[in-house]
């Protein structure tokens, strides 16, 4: 049992990691904190599982196979929202309180067309997305489920790449220098823009990952997944340091073991019930806020936003 408990701390908090830097890059280039960012998530949730199911692809391998086709889902859904409604909002210089309301209102949008979606679907196919659950289907490797050795291993490709990305390329240089100094960066002849672009992109393809592999491990219940999963990636950001993109991976391996690992030893001994399991969460964000608000990235003693990358 507690071998169980282990492995799904490690699976969730490995997915939390790479959501928490999506959630990220989308707060370092506009300062805003995207409410539908969980939407993001259960978007590459909808689309690989109508793929998988509508087809009747065998599972669990459609599940890791489709899953960049969540990627790209994600990333598309997020670059649209980016193009259509924050960048427009930005350039005409809307406060973070109108951005976080526009991100609000994107939210209920996205998730009132998935319930839409979902209803048309099984009435054309008679193919119930409600409910999806993957988990019991899953490849056993040396006694542990596939979802740890795939999970894991992309979170360690993702930081490899990432690291690579930020420190070994042009590219890397300019967005480091877009995110500390977006006036001077232009000034200098480097594309913000393009940079933002792709910080989108980018943001909302680890959401779409996330989320076709979602079910692997969580019940994914009805389009309401992404909202309820929102306050553990908000808790990962700002434990790890809002603006802090390795805070973030640290951030969310630490809020997902904590959350799982919590929640049975909380309702072994003290009768926690595990349906007020987030507010393990939300308890370290308070925390966070009241002794340390910079986070993890803070301790560490990187001190401006953009140095934090």
């Amino acid at each position: 049992m507690i071998a169980s408990v282990l492995v799904d701390s490690l699976v969730y908090g490995s997915t939390l990691s790479f959501l928490a830097v999506g959630l990220t890059l989308t707060y370092i280039t506009l300062k805003l904190a995207n409410l539908a960012y969980g939407e993001f998530v259960v978007v590459g949730t909808y689309v690989v599982s109508s793929l998988i199911l509508g087809m009747g692809l065998p599972l669990p391998i459609s599940a890791y196979a489709a899953s960049p086709l969540g990627f790209l889902a994600g990333s598309i859904v997020a670059l649209a929202s980016y193009l259509l409604i924050f960048r427009p909002l930005f350039r005409s210089s809307a406060s973070p309180t109108t951005l976080l309301i526009a991100s609000l209102a994107l939210s209920i949008a996205i998730r009132g067309l998935l319930y839409v979606y979902t209803d048309v679907f099984f009435l054309t196919t008679n193919v119930d997305l409600y409910n999806i659950y993957w988990r019991q289907l899953d490849y056993t490797l040396l006694g542990l489920p596939a979802r740890l050795y795939f999970i894991v291993g992309f979170v360690v490709l993702f930081n490899v790449v990432l690291y690579l990305l930020l420190t070994k390329t042009k590219f890397g240089v300019a967005m480091r220098a877009s995110i500390e100094n977006p006036g001077l960066a232009s000034s200098l002849g480097i594309d913000v823009e393009r940079v933002y672009l792709v910080a989108w992109m980018i943001s909302g393809g680890l959401a779409g990952f996330a989320g076709s592999i979602l079910p692997l491990h969580v019940i994914v219940s009805s389009p309401d997944a992404g909202w309820m999963l929102l306050l553990s990636i908000f808790a990962a950001s700002i434990v790890g340091g809002l603006g802090s993109i390795y805070g973030s991976l640290i951030g969310g391996f630490l809020i997902g073991v904590a959350e799982i690992m919590g929640t049975y030893y909380l309702s072994l001994y003290m009768g926690f019930p595990p349906n007020l399991r987030l507010a393990i969460p939300f308890g370290l964000i308070i925390v966070t806020l009241l002794i340390v608000p910079s986070g993890l990235s803070g301790i560490m003693g990187r001190g401006k936003i953009g140095r934090r990358v």
